[in-house]
């Protein structure tokens, strides 16, 4: 889940679910209300759980105004700085590709928030973070890896842009006489199907 500041002047896995909150943000920052807005899709299991984060939250005395949007709507709303109109959105990440530019550089880099239709929903932007983002971009090997594990550390410590709620762990099973198994990684789909053999 997403969370933004209203627009007005007053790696580990492959898929991730993630709130983040307006207070991390740097583009318009505002003071903590008792009331927030949450949109969440109007299908699947989005329903219940906007009902347990109104719950939750109503817990520590913050009250969730609810809005239930149709998916497509939701984050074309999120992803363009005259329609975001929020403070938290849940939202849900599939990697084009393992690799961590695609969800840290993709979904936090601040250069991107007053461009209509970026994915970065929460809003984050920090200029310390994205010159760190660009530098880890720029590294090759087990540097690249390392670059990103510490910059992921470092926000999540000091400046969190959101609260991870979902990592994917797929299972799959076959019977001892499939063979030939290559599993897609990226997409999470799991096996290709178009190579598998029976022993």
């Amino acid at each position: 889940m997403h969370a933004r500041p209203s627009p007005d002047p007053s790696w580990r896995g492959l898929a991730i679910g993630f709130i983040a909150f307006a207070s991390s943000s740097s583009v318009m920052p505002r003071p903590l209300s008792r009331m927030v807005s949450c949109r969440l899709p109007n299908a699947g299991t989005a329903p219940l759980q906007a009902q347990l984060i109104q719950y939750n939250l109503k817990q520590i005395g913050i009250d969730a105004e609810i809005k239930l949007l149709p998916r497509a709507q939701q984050f074309t709303n999120a992803g363009n700085p005259q329609t975001a109109t929020f403070d938290m959105t849940v939202e849900r990440w599939g990697a084009d590709y393992a690799d961590p530019y695609d969800f840290v550089n993709v979904l936090l880099d601040g250069s991107q928030v007053t461009q209509p239709q970026h994915n970065n929903y929460a809003y984050f932007n920090v200029a310390k973070y994205n010159k760190e983002m660009t530098a880890a971009s720029l590294l090759q090997g087990p540097k690249r890896g390392v670059a990103y594990a510490a910059l992921d550390g470092n926000m999540m410590r000091t400046n969190p842009p959101w609260a991870p709620l979902v990592n994917s762990n797929d299972r799959i099973f076959l019977s001892a006489r499939v063979g030939c198994v290559t599993i897609n990684e990226i997409s999470s789909t799991g096996p290709l199907l178009n190579v598998l053999c029976l022993k």
